[in-house]
């Protein structure tokens, strides 16, 4: 009784995400760090398929085809996995998976997933390869060309179609937008 209630306080007091799901792909584990993350509690996931809520299939068909692939192939979840979830407030997160199968008899959880957020390391990767992009094509493009390309780019980060930039024409009285 001891060893399993140590081992409760272990999971739920750790600071990664911990994720167990039986065969169905019901959550049956939820710690703090997952509530944190997600924004669910472990009372509202409890029993959920955590495929239909936290990876819906209309948003990330390719998550879902990388892992029905997989359990064809092996009969469990990659070992390790990047991928996007979704949260409560409809936000979108990224987590890099560690996964393991429990294959015991009669074991409520089939698979035991420990994950850290890495959304915010995606989205510095995201700006880096931008900047290296912008860079490339400022040897080989005009002014006018770059700043359409860092439009774009910014417009590929945010997600957002609005921004526009002023040109100052030569005689220096001639302003003019391009959106």
């Amino acid at each position: 009784r001891g060893a399993h209630e140590y081992i409760e306080q272990l999971i739920a007091s750790a600071h990664v995400m911990i994720v167990g799901l039986d065969a169905a792909g019901r959550v049956r584990v939820f710690n703090r760090a997952a509530e944190s993350i997600t924004g669910y509690s472990s009372d509202e996931l409890s029993g959920i398929d955590w495929f239909e809520r936290i990876v819906p299939k209309d948003r990330y068909p390719h998550v879902w085809e990388v892992f029905q692939e997989h359990q064809r192939a092996t009969g469990a979840m990659p070992a390790t996995f990047e991928n996007p979830i979704l949260t409560k407030r409809g936000e979108e997160r990224f987590v890099s998976w560690q996964n393991s199968t429990i294959s015991s008899p009669g074991a409520e959880i089939s698979t035991i997933s420990f994950g850290i957020d890495v959304t915010q390391r995606k989205r510095v990767e995201g700006v880096l390869q931008a900047r290296l992009r912008l860079l490339e094509h400022a040897g080989s493009h005009s002014t006018d060309g770059l700043l359409t390309a860092a439009l774009d780019e910014i417009e590929a980060l945010t997600g957002s179609t609005i921004g526009f930039y002023h040109f100052l024409a030569s005689d220096q009285h001639t302003l003019s937008l391009q959106s």
